[in-house]
């Protein structure tokens, strides 16, 4: 196996980190049909454009990463938690039912699908 020289750009982890700050909290986002793709879940692209309606100036964002847990499937509500922390914004998509049975402070644990961090 042939390894290649590292390139010179600025690696980060692979995890993404929240903010220890309370998050902004939005109305459940219905998974719709169109967002499904032919493996019966959200399709990569869609958890952009949804995500992409929490971020207010999308032409200065320079960096998206975006760290999938769980697929969300069609039928599923989602749960839109904003995190903001020093020019960054945090967008985490959760299965809405499941974060109303565990509550507010378990869901970052347990029921997050979808991390991005948008930085401008």
């Amino acid at each position: 196996m042939k390894l290649y020289p590292k390139l010179d750009m600025e690696y980060l982890p692979r995890k993404i980190a929240l903010p220890d700050t309370e998050p902004q909290v939005y109305e459940d986002i219905p998974v719709l049909k169109c967002y499904i793709d032919m493996n019966e879940h959200v399709n990569n692209a869609r958890y952009l454009d949804i995500t992409d309606e929490f971020v207010e100036n999308e032409s200065a964002v320079k960096r998206i990463r975006v760290e999938y847990k769980n697929p969300l499937k069609r039928g599923k509500a989602i749960k839109a938690l904003v995190y903001t922390d020093e020019g960054r914004k945090f967008v985490e998509l959760c299965d809405a039912l499941l974060s109303m049975i565990i509550g507010h402070n378990a869901q970052i644990e347990v029921c997050n699908k979808l991390t991005l961090l948008y930085k401008t």
